[in-house]
């Protein structure tokens, strides 16, 4: 907002007309008076001077309002212009920043130790996959259900760089091994390809996380919902391995780094780890799997999983070797085993996973971290 200082309008006040009139004041009275008593004797009204004078204050308060008045095109900057611009931008920078530094992820959750989390789905910004979101809850109170829906109505994904979730517009109850979701008549699940695909997705990669065998689903109290392409579903069966790569989601720098199951699942782990180590320009997902990793042999032996790194892949404790270790684990999870070693490096941990030695596999991908408002 441009502010008027005291000299500008002494300035543009010295620029007006000059006024002066150089009768006496004696002769001024007399032509006064004499105008008063002419005619039929009835003194004349007195309004010119005093509208004038209405008019010099109307125009000086027109000219003192100019700086409140909005201004439709901005003029190149220059000192003391630009004000209202420049705060409305430092507040949204400042805005952002805080936002931002409120939320923080862990790639995976490897050790709950009887902690209790909850973990939805929500679609990225392109709204072509989903990914897996973990929040740890507290102890008390509430059933699983109840927890859920909680956790999906104030997960605040824009955060993450994140669609919202879909879970959060569904009416949920369990019985025991199955879970029954409830939609609206007028649901916008079945309306084109990629909200139906959206809504698959959603339900299987948020209940694969939790202990429930299928998902049944009613609209308006009645059994299935009506999917374009799929037609009338009544149940799916809920498959917690469904054999994906894990890639690496974020939406731009001032966002964290998310895991992200691929769309695609794969006949193997190999196939699986052989896609991590590739961008998926598709999607704008990143490799898992550094170029400068070479993994040597990967071993089975039942439920466990050996992972060798060559001799000339120095993994050291950076960022990007703790994704690689925990997308490799919950990739290996994807494939049903729930233990993994790496072998090589020469380094014995990085970040919180110990190499050399066998690991659980995780329990859940992306633990997001919410700081209080208040710290």
């Amino acid at each position: 907002m441009r502010q008027w200082e005291k000299k500008q309008i002494e300035e543009l006040l010295t620029r007006m007309p000059k006024l002066q009139d150089e009768r006496s004041a004696q002769d001024v009275y007399r032509n006064v008076q004499q105008r008063m008593e002419k005619s039929d004797g009835k003194p004349k009204k007195f309004w010119i001077m005093p509208g004038l004078a209405s008019v010099a204050v109307a125009l000086l308060l027109v000219v003192l309002a100019l700086p409140l008045l909005p201004i439709q095109e901005q003029e190149a900057p220059v000192p003391g212009q630009n004000q209202l611009v420049m705060e409305k931008e430092l507040n949204s920078a400042v805005k952002g920043e805080h936002l931002n530094r409120k939320v923080s992820v862990n790639p995976s959750l490897l050790k709950p130790e009887g902690k209790k989390y909850i973990t939805v789905a929500a679609p990225g910004q392109n709204i072509q996959f989903v990914v897996p979101l973990t929040f740890m809850v507290k102890q008390e109170g509430g059933t699983l259900v109840q927890t859920l829906e909680g956790t999906a109505a104030a997960m605040n994904e824009e955060r993450l760089g994140l669609s919202e979730n879909i879970i959060q517009d569904l009416h949920i109850s369990d019985d025991e091994n199955k879970v029954t979701v409830q939609v609206e008549k007028d649901h916008p699940f079945g309306n084109g390809s990629a909200s139906e695909n959206m809504f698959i997705h959603s339900i299987e990669e948020t209940f694969r996380w939790l202990p429930y065998d299928k998902v049944e689903f009613t609209t308006d109290g009645h059994k299935g919902i009506r999917l374009g392409n799929m037609g009338e579903l009544t149940e799916l069966p809920i498959n917690r391995f469904l054999q994906k790569a894990y890639l690496i989601y974020q939406s731009n720098e001032d966002y964290p780094k998310l895991l992200v199951p691929t769309v695609e699942s794969y006949e193997s782990l190999a196939a699986a780890m052989e896609a991590m180590k590739r961008d998926d320009e598709r999607y704008e997902l990143r490799a898992s799997i550094p170029n400068d990793v070479d993994i040597k042999e990967i071993e089975a032996d039942h439920s466990h999983l050996t992972v060798r790194f060559s001799e000339n892949t120095k993994l050291s404790d950076e960022e990007s070797y703790v994704y690689m270790l925990h997308a490799i684990m919950l990739a290996a999870r994807e494939f049903g085993y729930k233990s993994v070693q790496f072998e090589g490096g020469i380094t014995e941990k990085i970040g919180d996973i110990t190499l050399q030695k066998p690991q659980a596999v995780p329990e859940a991908p992306n633990v997001v971290m919410i700081r209080d408002e208040h710290e």
